[in-house]
């Protein structure tokens, strides 16, 4: 399984991260706020991302859909997608110019 760690986008959320898990074959996405004075951590959002899509002509529509939800709660980095991709597995790589167009789009709501 992979994991990335994101930028927060706001202080009360202590970790914010996306991955792939083989296992499952699905991309996630898990924010946690900090832990209460219990200590116990708190999870705040969760949810998968098959990573394949029900239909073909869409191929990567789940990974995109991992970074939206991720865009939520944190900054994306320009090259997640293509890290995602990596950690899948899967040769084809972003299209820079698109990576950067979308996370600019994300970065800025």
């Amino acid at each position: 399984m992979s994991r990335h760690r994101l930028v927060p986008r706001d202080p009360s959320i202590e970790e914010v991260a996306v991955g792939y898990d083989w296992p499952l074959g699905e991309f996630f996405v898990q924010v946690f706020e900090y832990p209460t004075e219990d200590g116990d951590e708190r999870l705040l959002f969760a949810k998968s991302f098959p990573a394949v899509a029900a239909s073909s002509h869409l191929p990567n529509v789940h990974v995109w859909g991992c970074i939206g939800a991720a865009s939520k709660f944190a900054h994306i980095p320009p090259n997640l997608y293509a890290e995602l991709q990596r950690d899948r597995g899967d040769p084809e790589l972003c299209n820079r110019t698109v990576c950067w167009q979308y996370t600019d789009t994300w970065n800025n709501h």
